[in-house]
């Protein structure tokens, strides 16, 4: 299986990609010009811009690799932290503990009622 990681990239999404990733690592298209989202796809394939580009493109994957994905984000995190600063015990709590029952409540009972007034004609 062929990696998309060194395949040439064609992004759309935040517009401040360049600031993580070497310029010539992809190319910003924008979906909403659908006449020139063509045109940048024609000129990067007829550019070849995945052979002559290679170099960038692998640098951009290690970056995703090595420093983007969470792990190494974590590490990095906690390398930075100060070893020495005061320590004191956490409790986290659960996810239930975030589960806020008032509004399934309220919705089930609008519905409630809704078939309520189906049901009886009222």
């Amino acid at each position: 299986m062929y990696s998309c990681l060194t395949l040439f990239p064609l992004y759309y999404g935040c517009t401040n990609i360049c600031d993580y990733f070497p310029k010539g690592a992809l190319e910003q298209i924008d979906i909403h010009d659908v006449e020139g989202a063509i045109r940048l796809i024609d000129d990067v394939i007829n550019q070849d811009l995945a052979v002559k580009n290679a170099a960038m493109i692998q640098e951009s994957k290690m970056k995703v690799l090595d420093e983007y994905n969470m792990f190494p984000f974590v590490v990095s995190y906690l390398n930075k932290m100060n070893p020495n600063a005061k320590k004191e015990i956490v409790t986290m709590k659960d996810d239930l503990s975030f589960f806020d029952i008032q509004k399934p409540l309220i919705v089930v009972g609008r519905k409630a009622s809704q078939l309520k007034y189906k049901l009886l004609g009222k």
